[in-house]
């Protein structure tokens, strides 16, 4: 379990040096400062009872790569019990129990989360799960009473249903991860036809919820069961970073390149852990065999010359939509992680040129905050011509008095359409060498972005980006920054940056 993690590594601290309070487990170090503005969200949310948007907020928190649950277990715990509690006032008993079973990962003794899950277990009728929760309640919690009161109603229907030996069957262990799969698989009517993808896909979508713990639980069953399957060890490796275990990661990747020598992610996913563990030796060199894999891609050139605090090359110089998971590793037969690969931009949707300038010509305004929030709001995902219409209207001046505080909607919705219109152009002009344009996409965009960092509130909307949009700002980023000798201003731009 991950507590086991946190001893094997304070061991290893003690082994070298005495353990400083923050490095001690279950710390209750200060939350980063970062997370200020989306924990007053969380906060404001729950506050009013919105119960869909409190948990989106706190899966955000989870997701943004700043909780170290060796200094952070107790604000990590608090967040995925507010997710839990929020599925269980919607009936969602499903997510319940995955997300109290993930903070039970942490700290096994989580009273919240005991009593969370324990009904759960009660309301989907899973009995015998149930009374083993809260008979774990101390006797020392406020709650002790009501948990006992609770285990007496239980023991008379387990007496009904299970027969009066129903005591013999309870668990004998406190593996919150494996009671949780044992109840998934039963609401899942698990077979042994193909338990290998069961896996995969159970581990796949515990990543994309956040629940980076039992993922790894289940990314494991896939190794013990295929140990030749090179995504298994790359998609453990990225779980085993989203909880800061960086030689783990480095491990798994190890093996995924033995099998796979060009598995892209899997070298990515071990560049990211040699930058987690600062070893910035070994990460260069990481980053550089990824450049000879892929040499044009923009965002992993960026990191490298940025690493070494230098500009990316004229002649390398090019925004690319293509990334590092575009490249058909041998092991492409079997599915990865689905959601939050570090350098995966939007679908490569695009619109042609001469379409932009079409939508252009309307020459269309937005006059008031409400007219824009109304058809912000109305854009569908895949209607990239409505989306490039509305952030046209926009003005490159004085952007607040049109869109008001920054969104995490209005964000991704001017980088969406920030890329579909520089790629436009940039084609364009590739095939029109000798064409000059009339009106410059590239400055529009740059223009925009500027204005978008001056936005109150834009820490907070970016933190609640989805990864996919927040990979094509970073390359957006990446672009505007190898153009600094044409455009000024380029370090305004940093406020749009991930802050470390």
């Amino acid at each position: 379990t991950l507590q086991n993690w946190l001893r094997d590594t304070v061991e290893l601290q003690l082994n070298n040096r005495s353990s400083t309070y923050h490095e001690k487990p279950w710390s209750k170090s200060t939350r980063p400062s970062t997370l200020n503005s989306l924990q007053r969200d969380i906060q404001k949310y729950n506050g009013a009872n919105d119960i869909r948007n409190t948990i989106e907020a706190s899966k955000k928190m989870l997701k943004n790569g700043v909780l170290d649950y060796h200094n952070h277990a107790d604000h990590i715990v608090s967040t995925l019990f507010i997710c839990a509690n929020g599925y269980l006032k919607n009936n969602d008993y499903v997510h319940t129990i995955q997300y109290s079973s993930e903070a039970l990962q942490y700290n096994k003794m989580d009273t919240d989360a005991l009593i969370c899950r324990a009904k759960a277990f009660e309301n989907e009728k899973f009995f015998l799960l149930s009374y083993a929760d809260y008979m774990r309640v101390p006797s020392t919690d406020y709650s002790y009473a009501l948990a006992q009161r609770t285990c007496e109603k239980l023991a008379t229907d387990l007496n009904m249903n299970e027969g009066e030996n129903w005591r013999e069957k309870l668990p004998q262990d406190t593996n919150d991860d494996e009671r949780y799969l044992t109840y998934i698989k039963t609401k899942d009517e698990f077979t042994d036809s193909n338990p290998f993808e069961w896996y995969r896909k159970r581990g796949n979508q515990l990543y994309i919820d956040a629940c980076y713990v039992l993922a790894i639980r289940c990314y494991t069953y896939c190794i013990e069961l295929k140990p030749d399957i090179a995504t298994s060890y790359s998609n453990r490796a990225a779980c085993y970073l989203k909880v800061f275990e960086s030689q783990k990661a480095i491990d798994d990747c190890g093996k995924a390149l033995e099998i796979d020598s060009n598995n892209v992610r899997a070298l990515y996913r071990k560049a990211c852990a040699y930058k987690m563990s600062c070893n910035k030796h070994s990460y260069q060199l990481t980053l550089k065999e990824l450049i000879k894999l892929q040499p044009n891609n923009q965002t992993i050139l960026a990191e490298y010359y940025t690493s070494r605090n230098e500009q990316i090359p004229r002649r390398l110089r090019r925004l690319r939509t293509n990334p590092v998971n575009a490249t058909a590793s041998k092991s492409s037969t079997s599915p990865v992680i689905e959601v939050s690969k570090p350098l995966n931009p939007i679908e490569e949707n695009y619109l042609a040129y001469e379409e932009l300038e079409k939508i252009r010509s309307q020459k269309l305004t937005i006059n008031a905050r409400h007219q824009f929030e109304q058809q912000l709001h109305s854009l569908k995902p895949n209607d990239l011509k409505s989306q490039c219409s509305l952030i046209l209207r926009l003005p490159t001046k004085g952007l607040f008095k049109i869109t008001g505080p920054a969104t995490s909607k209005g964000v991704e919705t001017i980088v969406s359409a920030c890329r579909i219109m520089i790629d436009a152009e940039k084609i364009y002009q590739q095939a029109n060498k000798s064409s000059i344009l009339q009106f410059s996409y590239v400055k529009f965009c740059f223009n925009i972005l500027l204005e978008l960092a001056t936005l109150p509130r834009l820490d907070s909307a970016l933190l609640m980006m989805d990864p996919m949009h927040r990979a094509s700002l970073d390359n957006l980023l990446a672009y505007f920054s190898s153009l600094s000798s044409i455009l000024t201003d380029v370090n305004k731009l940093d406020r749009l940056k991930v802050k470390d």
